[in-house]
Formats: structure tokens, C-alpha cells, sequence
């Protein structure tokens, strides 16, 4: 096979796998790939991003909303290392993005040709797979590689790393073959059997949901859960029916409370930092983790058990078992919580009261997608009411404040609804290159809180007792957004007083800044 009959394959395989959406950035050893997107593959929606940094975040960003992997493309070098801070966050979250670089032939990478790194497994154990695929290799082995990558492809969750060896000329166009209809995809088998010596005899088990997508877990299965005596708890972001769990925990009088003695951790990283320093505290408690994972997360230092399934499955599964635990365990949680909402709801910090209070007010009306960026943003968001925590996504993989507003800015590429990004100030001028998007999605606003330093530091214990190190740490600034929004035609409005729901419609789809 030649390299344009390759290029064909790898994309006949994305498409199958039910990819729907390229992020490419500029270059020439990627022009192959390119030219057999424009001319073979109309099925492809395409985005040209000039950064690749950002351009992996926006392919989050695009796979959250849409629910499909996504491919990204890029040239040799150190494009291809730009795609790392995104591919960690990948994995950690289980994003599927298919990451195919470009590369210079083998024999030139210690030839000291230009654009040319050690590329091959480039990604190490931040993806679930890596293919190397150079058209010098023999036919019959890269019909081989080529197979390998179907059956990858078609359960992949997260990051596959796809290096792609090319030679010139690359400026050549090959007809598409289909793939051959023997090697599409299989579908996934949910049939799924459990041991009931998992429970370990609980009587009071409690269920932590993760960051999942909206959706991810019906409301109807987590009805079921909690009158089988299963108090579901929200670890943040998990976008759950506010009726059927707990959401209040910073504000819960939790030594009041009997401890749970199983912990069922399901979605991705909890979010809420005191609850799981209470789960911690608890001596003896025994943890299932439900996750299709090679790295069983034990984050609460009591030892792990592995579920290898999908959520659903498993809850669903529990649903289903005799009940041997008492609803009086779950009841006395969603008291306390009630009532934690509604002293939550009437005292409120002045911060949270006239900025996040209304904004979430807002988006819930609105049914709009909100990306929260990391740091304070995602902290102060998760003590407005539980009632209003709809549609809420975050980075929360990594839980860096790089690539915040580059999701955002995927996310509105992939949906017609309303997303609304909030984020701090250090966060947007860290990637204030997610702005350079041709056409700029309408539907995209950005809110950013502008306190001039990174908050967080304030929040947290430590810092305060080395008051020497708090310009390292904060990085007071004495910028605002105000140009950088006319540098990319952007709206802007600068708000020092209390949001209400008009200031709020009356700019969308521009760039609002919110002094602190």
C-alpha cells in the first residue's frame, strides 16, 4: 500500500468508528491527510485551528457536546507535542479524540530534518493506544496494524495516538477505496454479570457520582437507586436529578450524620474537595470503583476494587438486587440536605449572590451549556443551589486552567444551544488564542471574572503563612479584556455592579468582564 492508500484506510476506519468531525491545524507533512478529507470524506465536518494546543481543547470540547470521538491532525514536530496538555486532560476524562500526527520518514528523524522529534509514542500512557504506520513496512503488516486499529476504534474511550510516517511527494490524491465491510465495527456487548459479594454486605451504601455528561445517568435509575436505600451524592459536575441526590456537602453538618460503610464511585473526578476528605476519614470503608479503566483510582486511600463496566450498566444492575439496606440511611442524608439548600439559597457570599446566583438562574431558564473554567470559578459554582447545576462542564481531567475557553469554544462549534463560558482572568489570558476561530461561533458568550490575581490562592490554606511567595503564586496583573476583545470583534461590556437576567440577555454572544 502507498501512503495516499493508507491515509485513505486510516480515515475509511474514523469514519466508521462514527467520526463526524476533523480539527486540523496547518501544515504541509499533513497535506495528504488534508486533501483526502476535502476530496474523498464529505461526510467530515472540518475546523482549521492555527494553535495546536488549543485545537485538542476545541476537540474535547466538540466530543462533549456531540457524544463522537474526534480526529485531530496535525504536522511533524512540535505540533505534535502541542497536542499533550489536551490528551492528558483526554484520557483522565475518558474523551475519545483520535490523534493522528504527521511525521517525517523514519530514517530522517535523527537526521537532523527540519520539524522533526521522536514522535513515536509521543503521548506514553496518556492514551489507550498507540499505531506507527509507515508506508516502507510491508503490505501484509500494515493490513495488520490497519485491522488493529479497526477493532481499537471501535471501543475506544479515550485517546488513540496514530503516527503516520510520510514521505514526499505529499502533494498527491488517491481515489477512496471502503474499508472492507468485514472489518467495521462491532457493537458493543452490555451483557454484563456481576457478583452480589461485591455490596459486602452494606447496610449503608453510599453512590458518588463523578463529572458526567448531561443525560449520562436517567433519572429513573437513580429513583430506583434511592428507594433500594443507595444515597446517591454528587461529586460536582455530575449533572444529576437535583430530587434523587445529595448536592449540598460543604454545607452539610456531616458529624451529625451515620457514615456510609461502601463508597460506589462512578463518573470521573470528584469535584467537591470536602467530601472526599470526609470519605477518607471514615476507618474500614470499603470502595467499588464502576469504570472501563486500566488505573482504578484509589481516592480515598482505603484500597479499590475494580468494576470493569459502564455506569449504567452496573447501577442499573444494582437496581435489580434484593434490598438488604434500610431507606432510613438515605432519608436522614436528604433531609440534611434539604435543608442546606435552603439556608444556601437565603445566605449567600456577596460574590456568588450577584454574579454566579443569577448567571446559573440564567442558563437554567435559558437551557443553556455552561463550561466552567477550574480554580475558583468551578468552586464558588459549585455552592450556588443544586437546583440550578444543569448542563455543566468543566476540565475537570486534569483540573489545569489551560485549554478552559478553547473547550468553549468547541463545544459552541458542536451545538446550536447557547454555551456560556466562565472563567477566571488568569484562565482566559492563558488561552486567549482559543479566539482565533474562522468563523467565530455567534452562539458562544464569555463571562470573566477579573480580580487581577489567581483567587484560588486566597481560598486555600497554606498560602496565607508565606505571604513572601503570593506574587509567584497569584501573579498579580493589571490587565483587562476590554482590547483583546477588539482585537477579535468581540462584544464587550464591563460590569461592576450586581448581574440581573436583562444585563445578562442583553449581551449575549460577546465577551462580558466582571470586576471583582
Amino acid at each position: 500500500m502507498d501512503q495516499f492508500e493508507i491515509v485513505n484506510a486510516v480515515l475509511s476506519i474514523c469514519l466508521d468508528a462514527g467520526v463526524r468531525d476533523a480539527v486540523v491545524s496547518p501544515g504541509s507533512r499533513n497535506a495528504p491527510l488534508m486533501i483526502a478529507l476535502k476530496r474523498n470524506f464529505p461526510e467530515f465536518r472540518v475546523y482549521s485551528v492555527v494553535d495546536e494546543r488549543s485545537a485538542a481543547y476545541k476537540a474535547i470540547g466538540i466530543s462533549d457536546v456531540s457524544g463522537r470521538p474526534v480526529v485531530l491532525i496535525c504536522t511533524s514536530g512540535t505540533a505534535a507535542a502541542n497536542y499533550l496538555p489536551a490528551v492528558c486532560e483526554a484520557f483522565h476524562r475518558a474523551v475519545p479524540l483520535i490523534v493522528i500526527t504527521a511525521d517525517r520518514p523514519a530514517r530522517l528523524v535523527t537526521a537532523r530534518d527540519g520539524q522533526t522529534i521522536f514522535q513515536e509514542h509521543l503521548f506514553g500512557r496518556h492514551v489507550d493506544a498507540y499505531f506507527g504506520l509507515d508506508p516502507e513496512t510491508n503490505t501484509e503488516n500494515i493490513l495488520q496494524l490497519l485491522d488493529a486499529l479497526s477493532s481499537t476504534l471501535s471501543v475506544a474511550s479515550r485517546p488513540v495516538h496514530i503516527n503516520l510516517h510520510l514521505d514526499e511527494p505529499l502533494y498527491q490524491w488517491r481515489v477512496k477505496y471502503p474499508w472492507p465491510a468485514d472489518k467495521r465495527m462491532p457493537k458493543r456487548n452490555s451483557g454484563h454479570t456481576f457478583e452480589t459479594d461485591e455490596l459486602n454486605g452494606s447496610l449503608k451504601p453510599m453512590v458518588v457520582i463523578g463529572q458526567s455528561k448531561p443525560g449520562k445517568l436517567p433519572a429513573d435509575l437513580l429513583r430506583k437507586l434511592v428507594e433500594k436505600g443507595f444515597l446517591v451524592v454528587s461529586g460536582g459536575l455530575s449533572n444529576l436529578p437535583p430530587e434523587y441526590c445529595v448536592g449540598h456537602f460543604n454545607q452539610l453538618a456531616v458529624h451529625e450524620l451515620p457514615q456510609p460503610d461502601l463508597v460506589i464511585t462512578v463518573g470521573g473526578e470528584i469535584t467537591h474537595k470536602p467530601l472526599k476528605q470526609y470519605l477518607k476519614r471514615i476507618d474500614k470503608l470499603k470502595h467499588l470503583h464502576v469504570e472501563k479503566t486500566l488505573y482504578p483510582p484509589d481516592t480515598f486511600g482505603k484500597g479499590v476494587r475494580l468494576i470493569h463496566a459502564e455506569a449504567e450498566d452496573y447501577l442499573l444492575w444494582l437496581t435489580a438486587q434484593p434490598a438488604e439496606v434500610g431507606i432510613e440511611f438515605v432519608q436522614l442524608w436528604l433531609q440534611y440536605d434539604q435543608s442546606a439548600e435552603d439556608v444556601q439559597f437565603r445566605t449567600q457570599e456577596r460574590e456568588i449572590a450577584n454574579y454566579y446566583l443569577p448567571l446559573a438562574m440564567a442558563a437554567f431558564e435559558q437551557q443553556v451549556l455552561l463550561a466552567l473554567g477550574n480554580s475558583a470559578v468551578v468552586r464558588k459554582f459549585l455552592n450556588v443551589p443544586k437546583r440550578f447545576h444543569r448542563n455543566l462542564y468543566g476540565n475537570r481531567g486534569t483540573a489545569g486552567i489551560d485549554g478552559t475557553l478553547s473547550a468553549a469554544v468547541g463545544m459552541a462549534l458542536a451545538t446550536e444551544l447557547p454555551v456560556w463560558c466562565l472563567i477566571g482572568d488568569l484562565s482566559f489570558f492563558y488561552d486567549v488564542n482559543a479566539l482565533w476561530q474562522v468563523p467565530y461561533p455567534e452562539n458562544l458568550t464569555i463571562f470573566v471574572f477579573n480580580d487581577h490575581r489567581g483567587s484560588i490562592f486566597q481560598m486555600i490554606e497554606g498560602p496565607k503563612d508565606f505571604p513572601e511567595i503570593f506574587e509567584l503564586q497569584s501573579t498579580p496583573h493589571p490587565f483587562n479584556c476590554e482590547h483583546i476583545a477588539r482585537h477579535f470583534g468581540l462584544k464587550y461590556a464591563r460590569i461592576e455592579e450586581k448581574l440581573d437576567a436583562h444585563t445578562i440577555s442583553k449581551h449575549q454572544g460577546g465577551l462580558v468582564e466582571i470586576m471583582l
